[in-house]
């Protein structure tokens, strides 16, 4: 197991040496730099995570109407590059777990077996 802990430790000085992470560290610099771009993206984030996890059933008018009041956020330039480097490495991340993890499968015993 050693061997992989290792191979997985290499991975991640890979990942901190790509572009994708370089532009996010980049990105998330330039947005902390104005103090109200940050809290405004960071309610932003947070108020959509609340409508997709607690919204009711007009989940759809509620995600209208937060773009439509965060609409000049989004088109901001310094929060726009941030959204995208921050999607570019979490699918960068998403793709390495995925090809991590493919073909290996693990059932978990349950009451039922």
């Amino acid at each position: 197991m050693s061997d992989i802990i290792a191979e997985c430790r290499k991975l991640n000085q890979m990942l901190k040496e790509s572009e994708e992470y370089r532009k996010y560290v980049q990105a998330r610099k330039n947005l902390r730099a104005n103090k109200d771009l940050y809290k405004s993206l960071k309610e932003l984030k947070r108020l959509n995570a609340d409508i997709h996890n607690y919204g009711g059933e007009n989940r759809f008018d509620e995600l209208t109407k937060m773009m439509n009041d965060y609409d000049d956020l989004l088109h901001n330039a310094v929060v726009s590059d941030f959204l995208r480097a921050e999607s570019r490495l979490s699918g960068l991340v998403r793709e390495m777990y995925s090809e991590t993890a493919k073909d290996i499968y693990f059932d978990l015993v349950s009451e039922d077996d």
